[in-house]
């Protein structure tokens, strides 16, 4: 939960900072990655809004990985990070997971 948390608050920091623009743009404009159509666009809009709105309530001070000079509700460290990966590696889970 402390690497999901810290990856939603960036994202959301992002989207506030240029990225808002890019599933405003007409089904056209866009040079890569385009959507099929206008519903396709719109689940995309409206997925990423659920996201940002569950960054927006894990605020006001109580997170998943307090941090007060002691150990208690830390997350581990080296702390875990959540990130994107192609798939292709040699782990049969990979393939069960999408």
């Amino acid at each position: 939960m402390a690497g999901l948390e810290l990856l939603i608050k960036r994202m959301r920091k992002a989207w506030g900072s240029g990225y808002a623009g890019l599933l405003a743009r007409s089904l056209d404009e866009a040079p890569s990655y385009k959507f099929r159509n206008s519903d396709q666009q719109d689940f995309a809009r409206k997925a990423t809004e659920c996201v940002l709105d569950a960054a927006d309530k894990w605020t006001g001070g109580v997170t998943f990985d307090r941090y007060d000079g002691g150990t208690a509700g830390r997350s581990p460290r080296p702390k875990p990070v959540l990130r994107m990966m192609p798939p292709g590696s040699n782990d049969p889970r990979a393939e069960r997971a999408g």
